[in-house]
């Protein structure tokens, strides 16, 4: 079952999908392997393509078994700006392989989500 802020996160990335806003959202590396029980760190870019500053809520949610940190969850993005925010990925030892939704959404009227799936998987020892 979702939990509520995980439900937020998929409600926002659906709005995502179908406008496309002003903000960008970009990651590296686009895929992440985790040590189960361990932990990576994501860089995390938003752009702002408007021509007026914006307020920005980042958050992300991967499947159980997956935690994101992120140290910065409202960023002020001047018009044609860009933040790189530094996010740790960890993975329980149970963790299996998952997809980490990460969105962007901009409180003001007329800012429209920005959404971005990386794919994370667990380096399992040989």
């Amino acid at each position: 079952m979702l939990g509520g802020l995980a439900l937020l996160i998929l409600v926002l990335a659906v709005v995502a999908v179908r406008r496309r806003g002003p903000l960008r959202i970009s990651a590296d590396p686009q895929s992440l392997s985790v040590p189960p029980g361990g932990s990576s760190t994501l860089a995390i870019t938003l752009r702002n393509t408007s021509g007026r500053t914006e307020k920005v809520l980042l958050d992300g949610a991967a499947s159980r078994g997956w935690e994101i940190e992120i140290p910065e969850h409202v960023l002020e993005l001047p018009g044609g700006g860009s933040q790189t925010v530094e996010a740790v990925v960890a993975a329980s030892r149970r963790a299996s392989g998952s997809e980490l939704v990460l969105v962007a959404v901009g409180p003001r009227q007329g800012v429209q989500a920005a959404r971005l799936t990386v794919q994370l998987s667990v380096t399992r020892d040989e």
